[in-house]
């Protein structure tokens, strides 16, 4: 209001009396027209969604604000980036034809809310950039880190995201979304050409469904896929595996043929994320090589037919293509575009940026997959997940007493991932180092010393301790980045590191936890898509193999053994990174106990023997929640809130944590406070950026 005050130099409302000024503020529509007319678009953008009456289309918060001005302030041309239609856009009308701007830009308006298909269609559509925000059932679920989870029909008239609970479906027009019915933890998703399907992966099947529902129709078998490209109405082309080419099926028989091959003199690793080329049948798709970042692999076509393979453009990757004839890429968070030319194959002329903070995750090859959150249909209208910018991901290794919420630092703010202390509760192992290449490193809380645990180009996770806390158990990717291996060091550096359990290609184990006597590991191994099950290692046994413990259809992961280790706690997932807490006997007799939680499931569970529970964190903090285990059976108690004073009492910002055997200290992690807010992602829409894209991209048609 007051930014509203300053640019037009008059009152937002204005009346005679209080009363007046009042019945305005409920009632009166903003006059737009006072703002100058060279206000930047951004500004304008900006100003009608803070004073958005409508609170499901206004900013949630004044940080959102906060965010987007900052970005300005550090690059001031990204004001002009997006725009809304208004009546100052529309050309001035003769003296006396006042009314048809103001008739204009309601209209204009009214069809931006409701993204109206036929104004953003229509050949004689504004040449302006129009980009908006949209809210929709589920966005907050969104996963912005992996898979692609943003879906646009070829026409443009459905809109789809994917999440935890299924994909969405929403026709564009309509506020309206429908969650298709049985494609929880689906992947890879894409419509088919006509608009009338989604093809996706769920339980190593790739499946097709109706958007206008009813049960999905299983095509092939298709375990950790990374991508489906539908060609045409009965074509369907995706990777056979996270390190394998690309694989072709048709609808007529359901029998997958190899399309594409790694070739290992060039150091390929995968194929993956292919995408169709309007007006042939090929497929452009993402090669990516061993020990490179996804977004420096090369972009290539391959003809479906007659299997011609050539590289399109080198650095890159989730390519797509419109058209109109423009190549789009990723590179960091940052959308890219080009001429492309179908017919000969080839891309032209130089790169030049669409728009940056897209959700991405085309880094390493462990912790990303090389995937981007957008889609574009024929038009070039694009639809996208935006972060909005984030903040470093720094943060301060922290002690805290559970009694009296004082908090010691320890060490200095550093990017570090996740810590998981010593059961002598004397050592702390904790993950550190750039995105993709983290180390291990011990921190003897006594002496304040560090040593290294391991050093190499990689990524690993921390796992378990053994009892007597001198062992440690991780897990890192194979050398040749097909798997995800478990391995084990003396923490003093006195044996070499030593590999644990040998997997297929394409799989994935990660050490959770070892009963007390030490002779039993319990693993959660991936199963494929999203999908996590558990199993144990006898560690006695030189020639042991993997035994199931918990499977099935829904993820289950992070198994710890509790008391004396007859018993096993672990989780099951909700939705995204919350999840329900069960126990189980170890060996397992079939006895099953769920703990009673929040809606929206716990964050964070640690046993504790001296409290005689289980402590979890929730959205509000740390709550106990009562177990007794005894050879008859456990008895579990109702949740009580724990009061944490003190610093300690505001958990908000501990996104890794890890309990010592007393219970009465917590190694925290904590998110670097710099006075920056954290954007929430949002879905955006965008149409007419691909008219201006012409103007700058060499050659574009």
């Amino acid at each position: 209001a007051i930014l509203f005050e300053m640019l037009t130099g008059r009152r937002l409302f204005e009346g005679e009396t209080v009363s007046d000024i009042v019945a305005a503020v409920l009632r009166a529509d903003l006059d737009w027209s006072l703002l100058p007319d060279d206000t930047p678009h951004g500004v304008r953008r900006l100003l009608m969604r803070c004073l958005e009456r409508d609170s499901r289309r206004r900013l949630r918060d004044i940080g959102e604000a906060r965010v987007r001005m900052e970005q300005w302030r550090e690059d001031p041309t990204a004001i002009h980036e997006s725009a809304v239609i208004f009546a100052s856009d529309i050309e001035p009308s003769p003296r006396g034809r006042t009314l048809l701007p103001w008739v204009l830009g309601a209209v204009a308006l009214v069809a931006v809310a409701a993204l109206g298909v036929q104004l953003i269609r229509d050949e004689a559509a504004p040449s302006r950039l129009l980009s908006f925000e949209i809210d929709v059932p589920g966005e907050e679920l969104i996963d912005t880190r992996d898979r692609n989870n943003v879906l646009l029909s070829a026409d443009g008239g459905l809109l789809g995201w994917v999440t935890a609970q299924g994909i969405f479906v929403r026709e564009v027009g309509r506020r309206e979304a429908r969650l298709l019915e049985d494609t929880a933890n689906a992947m890879a998703a894409t419509f088919s050409p006509d608009g009338l399907w989604v093809g996706f992966v769920s339980r190593n099947r790739l499946q097709r469904i109706s958007v206008a529902g009813g049960a999905p129709f299983d095509i092939c078998e298709a375990p950790t896929v990374r991508g489906v490209a539908w060609v045409d109405e009965s074509t369907l082309v995706f990777p056979g595996g996270i390190s394998t080419g690309l694989q072709i099926v048709s609808l007529a028989d359901g029998v997958p043929r190899m399309l594409t091959s790694i070739d290992p003199a060039r150091s390929e690793r995968s194929h993956r994320w292919p995408t169709p080329v309007p007006g042939r049948r090929a497929v452009l798709f993402e090669c990516q090589y061993l020990g490179r970042d996804y977004d420096q692999g090369d972009i290539q076509m391959v003809d479906l037919d007659g299997g011609e393979r050539r590289t399109v453009h080198r650095g890159g990757a989730a390519p797509v293509v419109t058209d109109a004839g423009h190549l789009l890429f990723v590179r960091g968070t940052e959308l890219y575009a080009m001429a492309f030319d179908p017919d000969q194959g080839r891309a032209q002329g130089l790169p030049v940026p669409v728009l940056n903070n897209l959700a991405s995750s085309v880094g390493n090859q462990e912790d990303d997959d090389g995937s981007a959150q957008y889609a574009v249909d024929r038009s070039g209208s694009l639809f996208y997940l935006d972060t909005g910018g984030t903040n470093g991901n720094r943060s301060q290794m922290t002690m805290l007493d559970l009694t009296t919420g004082e908090t010691e630092d320890v060490g200095s703010a550093m990017r570090q991932r996740d810590l998981l202390m010593s059961p002598n509760g004397n050592l702390i192992a904790v993950s550190r180092g750039p995105e993709g290449e983290e180390d291990l490193y011990i921190h003897d809380l006594a002496s304040g010393r560090e040593t290294m645990l391991t050093r190499r180009r990689s990524v690993e996770y921390l796992g378990a301790w053994t009892p007597d806390s001198q062992t440690l158990y991780w897990t890192q990717a194979a050398d040749d980045g097909s798997r995800f291996e478990v391995w084990r060091r003396r923490v003093d550096g006195a044996t070499p590191s030593e590999h644990v359990i040998d997997l297929p290609h394409g799989s994935g184990a990660w050490a959770t936890s070892i009963s007390p006597d030490g002779r039993t590991l319990m693993v959660t191994v991936w199963s494929g898509v999203d999908l996590n099950d558990i199993f144990s290692l006898d560690l006695t046994d030189d020639a042991g193999e993997l035994k199931l413990f918990v499977g099935g259809s829904v993820d289950h992961f992070q198994a710890r053994f509790v008391g004396d280790g007859s018993y096993v706690l672990y989780r099951e997932r909700v939705a995204g990174l919350s999840y329900n807490v069960f126990l189980r006997r170890f060996p397992d007799t079939g006895a099953l106990w769920s703990f009673v939680g929040p809606e929206n499931g716990y964050f964070g569970d640690w046993w504790n023997e001296p409290r005689k529970g289980v402590i979890a964190k929730d959205a509000r903090g740390l709550v106990l929640l009562p177990l007794v285990m005894n050879p008859e059976g456990a008895v579990l108690g109702l949740p009580q809130r724990m009061q944490i004073t003190g610093e300690g009492a505001n958990l908000g910002q501990v996104f890794d944590a890890s309990l010592d055997a007393n219970g009465s200290r917590m190694a925290c992690l904590v998110l670097e406070d710099n006075g920056e807010i954290e954007a929430e992602p949002s879905l955006v829409y965008v149409a007419g950026w691909e008219r201006e894209m012409a103007l700058k991209v060499v050659g574009g048609r």
